[in-house]
């Protein structure tokens, strides 16, 4: 184990709890009307057809809206976190200061 180990593991885990903050605050309201008008009666155990195709629609949109959201973050996390330790690993950071320096 190197030295970014601990770094590299550590942006992630940051990574996930940002990316499941996300998701529950976005994802709750598309939650809602299942909690609010449920598609199952809870006494006789029947299912309400309608509301079940509204539910699920309301909850697939709100996922798409969730995953649209979400997911490129976590693409665009992994890559930085790449870029950061390939350019680490391979002395690009010095190099780019010294350039940048015009030395």
């Amino acid at each position: 184990i190197t030295g970014a180990f601990w770094r590299t593991l550590g942006a992630l885990i940051l990574m996930l709890i940002i990316y499941t903050v996300i998701n529950v605050a976005v994802g709750v309201p598309f939650a809602i009307p299942e909690w609010v008008s449920p598609s199952i009666d809870p006494v006789t155990l029947s299912v309400n057809e309608t509301r079940f195709v509204i539910n699920q629609a309301i909850s697939t949109v709100g996922s798409v809206i969730v995953n649209t959201i979400s997911l490129p973050f976590i693409a665009a996390g992994i890559s930085l976190i790449y870029i950061d330790r390939r350019m680490r690993t391979e002395g690009l950071d010095i190099t780019l200061v010294r350039q940048s320096q015009g030395l």
